[in-house]
């Protein structure tokens, strides 16, 4: 009590009992009588205009006014195309803007920018673009805005002279935004709008094409209007076939839900995919069309009748989610649908067996509801893109749209609260209890105690229940527990409805952990959990070692299940020891006091953890956690990624296993195989392992590109090869025992051929099937950091999809960087021939036929590629502070030193070697309306640049001043002043 706000502005602090820290804060502008400003939700970041003053209530929402975002263009069409944000004045009189901004762009208004009575405002990216493509809105152009706005959506605020919000949207790219919006011609146009702030369902798409600013939009009804009468009724995104590619039985069903016929032709499918209904698509009504990405794979497996179309679909679905809009030929909204492969959405549509060929698709429940809610959608164990849904049901009581735990950390002595809800759209009266039922995990036993507890509806102001959210508050619970859960819902007509559902979900329970709060210094810290006999069968799985009697282990690579636990999020997976034939077996033991696989102690070796396809780790499908350092391998991947070669994420983490210490430096791996190749390619080719053997063992044989010849302990000579080089991606293309050789076998052949054939003959057959630019780049990092067994295995070969070229991929950076085969005068030719070439220090004399095959098409290109990057990307001064960084990350910054040591001389050593076999590099000149530039080879710092007046000299060696600009190493720009100028390059 005592105190007066200013009504001119000031800052307001809320600060601890003794003022010694400052809790929060806000600053606010010159105030309206009566009026306060209040955030929305409590909480939130967000200040508004209250309507009414609520002190010691709940905030209000914000209501509308009396200037609106009306329309967005965010992501035009081409890179050139002109953005704009539309304002609409809904007040009967003008509206100056003085000193209002925008929040998601930089702008802020002058004092001469007013929007007319019931008027509109545009404030566009750029003037010129925006006269070209909209020459009748210069009217309502109120300027240009800074930057430009994001095409994957971002909050875009409209803020008064004084700050506050005036209207806001989270817009964002994916449903319930519109979609057609996103690069496909459309705007996002407001609707209407009511008493609430960013709400989706205020906006649609404009026409495809035909963007309306300084105008009306094109509707205006409140709310915009529902599905156009076909609907999104089906949809198979990951098939189970493996005998071939699962993406050939994909399809859409599309539905007509009216008593009338309706032509279709021309409508599009955007989102996830792009696709024009072919004309002719007429649908009577309750009829369907099917839409497939392969119509004759479809036709071979379900009895059509006329509802499939022919024109295939040009994209395959996404496996891990994605969306679908249905759009009129008018480019109009008629209906849109998004998914995921985990809860609340029906996993087992991902990929998880039903039907033995096409598995779970997602078929609608309900026509009229939202195609965007996960309790709209069920998987179906027999799909039917060859029938119509014979049925609605819209009740929608039951999946929850959304089941969370909070916090996201919990400890011991915390009590989560376990929050279910349901959609607006789902009948939640009809909701009678809902209870949780869980137990604690105990990994070494069966059949632990089921308890279950009523969860509570939230209670509103009043005293009223608000159904659609129910909450429950669980016991604390000891450090290291893992409780699973599942949520029982009860109708009032009877029903039962479980959350996970064994006919929905691959997940029998959800799952959070108890957090021990053990510090770490590494950037990670796993949990695993794992049965002890369970860890015991792994041992025995791999005591026989990898062949046994001229025979592949059948248990060496067999997986058992266990619990994943990192920042919270319980996964269960399958998992493996990790490593070669050679380093799979072995690790020193340590003290352990928890359930291992033997008494008071367990063995450190390295861990490989497969993810579920609806759940993966940031992104990961397989993760490894190998039981060395990772130190400098790291450092060793990270150099191929700067160059442009694929190569897995890495990282450092404290690996705890069922509660107790066990590895904390742990150098964590991502296995390459789908997702790295789409994380670096977009489409996925074909990808395959080298593990061969420094002979013939069992099936397999060196990995080092020679030839596999003949038959050997009963393996045919196109098992040897796919044995030896084993297929990481595109499973269903071929497997050791199909009786068919894979594409490795005939490339290594036709390696050799050509290299019969003579240097020129190699060159274009290596230019015709490799990515030699690529190649190049991985030989020059993997000769630069060091060859220890790349030679016979560990590395990868990969066939590109787009163009069907090879190129190789990274693998165990053991000894590089200074360790055995690292050394810092390493030759640059390791893994050549040293029959042809001469000592070049491989080991034990071992080569490489793709390697020695580049350096005798390419060697020119071979010693200039790894002098350039020897002088730019791996030069010691680039490559320090990414040491730095990732040393801090793992706590190696005492080994910096030490490591740039050795990089400075390698840098030095490969300049002396490579220097004097390379030739004088080229000298350009570029022109444009005011200066010239000369440039030479980036990287050939050996050179200077000197220039003369005349060509008899004298010649001047260049050096910046206010005339000359260096703008690299190896590059000037000037004006030109003279009549005429003559330049060299000269050798240092």
């Amino acid at each position: 009590t005592g105190f007066a706000l200013s009504s001119l502005g000031e800052s307001v602090f809320l600060t601890g009992a003794d003022q010694g820290f400052i809790a929060d804060s806000m600053r606010y502008g010159p105030m309206g009588l009566d009026h306060s400003v209040a955030r929305f939700p409590d909480g939130a970041l967000q200040w508004f205009y209250q309507p009414i003053p609520t002190p010691g209530l709940v905030n209000q929402r914000h209501p509308y006014g009396p200037v609106l975002l009306h329309e967005i263009m965010y992501h035009p069409i081409g890179e050139d195309g002109a953005e704009f944000i539309e304002l609409h004045n809904l007040a009967a009189e003008p509206m100056t803007l003085e000193d209002w901004s925008l929040i998601g762009v930089q702008h802020r208004f002058g004092a001469d920018d007013s929007i007319p009575a019931q008027g509109y405002g545009v404030i566009s990216d750029n003037k010129d673009s925006f006269r070209a493509e909209y020459p009748n809105a210069l009217s309502a152009w109120l300027g240009d805005y800074r930057g430009r706005l994001s095409n994957g959506g971002e909050p875009v605020g409209l803020l008064d002279a004084h700050g506050i919000i005036v209207d806001w949207i989270d817009l964002k790219d994916a449903a319930p935004w519109p979609i057609s919006a996103d690069g496909l011609g459309a705007s996002v146009e407001r609707a209407c709008w009511g008493d609430a702030l960013n709400q989706p369902s205020q906006w649609i798409g404009s026409p495809l094409g035909l963007p309306s600013p300084g105008q009306a939009n094109h509707l205006s009804d409140c709310p915009p209007p529902v599905s156009g009468g076909i609907v999104i009724a089906e949809v198979l995104y990951h098939p189970t076939i493996e005998e071939t590619d699962p993406s050939l039985l994909e399809f859409i069903k599309l539905q007509n839900i009216t008593d009338h016929t309706i032509d279709c032709s021309g409508w599009i499918l955007a989102g996830s995919l792009f696709h024009i209904l072919p004309e002719g698509t007429v649908l009577a009504a309750g009829a369907h069309v099917t839409l497939a990405t392969s119509p004759a794979h479809l036709q071979s497996v379900r009895p059509f009748n006329g509802t499939l179309s022919t024109q295939p679909l040009a994209d395959a679905l996404p496996n891990g989610g994605g969306e679908l809009a249905l759009l009129d030929q008018d480019g109009q909204w008629v209906d849109q649908m998004r998914w995921d492969d985990d809860s609340p959405w029906p996993s087992l549509a991902d990929g998880f067996s039903g039907d033995p060929i096409m598995g779970h698709s997602l078929i609608r429940l309900c026509a009229s509801a939202s195609g965007t809610l996960p309790s709209n959608w069920v998987a179906l164990k027999s799909p039917t893109p060859h029938l119509p849904n014979a049925s609605w049901e819209c009740s929608l009581i039951g999946r929850p749209s959304d089941v969370e735990v909070s916090p996201n950390r919990i400890n011991a002595d915390q009590r989560p609260i376990i929050t279910v809800k349901w959609s607006l759209e789902s009948e939640i009266d009809q909701i009678e209890s809902v209870a949780v039922e869980y137990f604690v995990d105990d990994h070494e036993r069966e059949g632990e105690a089921l308890v279950s507890q009523a969860m509570q509806p939230t209670i509103l102001n009043g005293g009223m229940e608000e159904r659609q959210t129910w909450t429950l508050e669980m016991p604390s619970l000891p450090a290291n527990s893992v409780v699973r859960y599942r949520i029982r819902t009860l109708s009032r007509s009877g029903q039962t409805f479980l959350s996970p559902a064994a006919d929905q979900d691959a997940m029998e329970w959800h799952g959070y952990f108890v957090d021990p709060a053990i510090h770490t210094n590494k950037p990670h810290q796993h949990h695993l959990f794992i049965a002890s006999s369970l860890w015991r069968r792994l041992h025995s799985n791999t005591s026989a070692g990898r062949v046994s009697r001229g025979q592949p282990n059948p248990t060496w690579n067999d997986e058992v299940p266990a619990t994943f636990v990192s920042k919270g999020k319980v996964i269960d997976v399958s998992l493996r020891h990790q490593g070669s034939r050679w380093n799979r077996k072995g690790g020193s033991n340590t003290s352990f006091g928890c359930p291992s696989h033997q008494n008071n102690q367990a063995q450190v070796r390295s861990w490989r953890i497969r993810f579920p396809s609806y759940r993966q780790h940031e992104g990961i499908d397989t993760l490894l956690l190998q039981k060395q350092s990772g130190w400098p391998q790291r450092i060793s991947f990270k150099m191929f990624e700067l160059v442009g070669v694929a190569a897995p994420q890495t990282s450092w983490a404290d690996l705890r296993i069922n509660g107790c210490d066990f590895n904390g430096d742990a150098f964590q791996i991502e296995r390459p195989g789908r997702e790295m190749v789409d994380r670096f390619f977009g489409p996925v080719g074909d990808l395959f392992k080298s593990q061969g053997y420094t002979g013939d063992e069992g099936p397999w044989s060196w990995g080092d590109a020679r030839l596999i010849r003949g038959s050997r302990n009963g393996f045919n000579q196109s098992d040897r090869y796919e044995y030896t080089y084993n297929r990481k991606t595109l499973n269903w293309k071929g497997e050791p025992g199909d009786g068919k050789p894979d594409i490795v076998e005939p490339m290594i052949q036709a390696l050799h051929e050509a290299r019969n054939a003579g240097k020129e003959a190699l060159r274009a057959w290596l230019s015709e099937n490799f990515d030699v630019d690529r190649t190049l780049r991985y030989i020059c990092t993997i000769n630069y950091v060091g060859t220890f067994d790349d030679m016979f295995q560990n590395h990868y070969l990969y066939r590109k999809a787009e163009d069907q070229k090879w190129c190789m991929f990274p693998w165990d950076m053991d000894n590089t960087l200074g360790g055995a085969f690292g050394q810092w005068n390493a030759n640059p030719f390791r893994g050549a021939n040293e029959s042809r070439i001469g000592h070049v220090g491989n080991r034990s004399s071992w080569w490489h036929r793709i390697k020695d095959s580049f350096f005798i098409a390419f060697e020119e290109e071979f010693l200039a590629t790894f002098h350039q990057l020897n002088n730019t990307i791996h030069a010691p001064a680039a490559l320090r502070p990414i040491i730095e960084s990732i040393a801090a990350e793992g706590g190696y910054q005492n080994n910096v030193n030490g490591l740039m040591n050795h990089i400075q001389q390698r840098h030095d050593y490969l300049n002396q070697f490579i220097e004097p076999r390379l030739g004088p590099p080229a000298l350009s000149l570029e022109k444009d309306s005011s200066t010239i530039r000369v440039g030479w080879t980036e990287g050939r710092s050996d050179y200077f640049l000197e220039f003369s007046e005349s060509i008899q000299g004298p010649w001047i060696r260049m050096v910046p001043d206010s005339q000359w600009i260096q703008e690299s190493p190896t590059s000037f720009r000037f004006r030109p002043g003279l009549n005429q100028a003559f330049f060299r390059l000269n050798a240092n």
